[in-house]
């Protein structure tokens, strides 16, 4: 199931609001309650910006840093992968930035 997707300012892999780092903390609760679960981070970058190694590389750094920040929450790292597809994968065409994401998906 996807939960939910953390979005990135342009050419950046740190994420943006205090909204996603509530988030993030909701969801290192939900594992502090249900260790039977597992995560992956995909994470995406822009299309029409930068090139296919510059976006493949920063799409595996935003969902690293997710990753990072879930574990210094006490999620443990066994229990997360993460993979960045670089611009490969359109969330919204119409909608820019929403490419800029990195997608938790839990599963059991």
């Amino acid at each position: 199931h996807a939960l939910t997707h953390v979005l990135f300012p342009n050419h950046s892999s740190n994420f943006e609001t205090d909204l996603c780092a509530s988030n993030l903390s909701g969801l290192a609760l939900f594992f502090q309650k249900n260790s039977n679960y597992r995560v992956k981070l995909i994470g995406y970058a822009d299309v029409k910006t930068g090139s296919l190694k510059y976006n493949k590389a920063l799409s595996v750094k935003r969902a690293e840093n997710i990753y990072n920040y879930l574990v210094k929450l006490g999620v443990p790292a066994k229990h997360m992968q993460y993979v960045g597809f670089g611009g490969t994968s359109k969330f919204s065409i119409d909608e820019k930035g929403k490419n800029r994401r990195t997608e938790i998906i839990i599963t059991e």
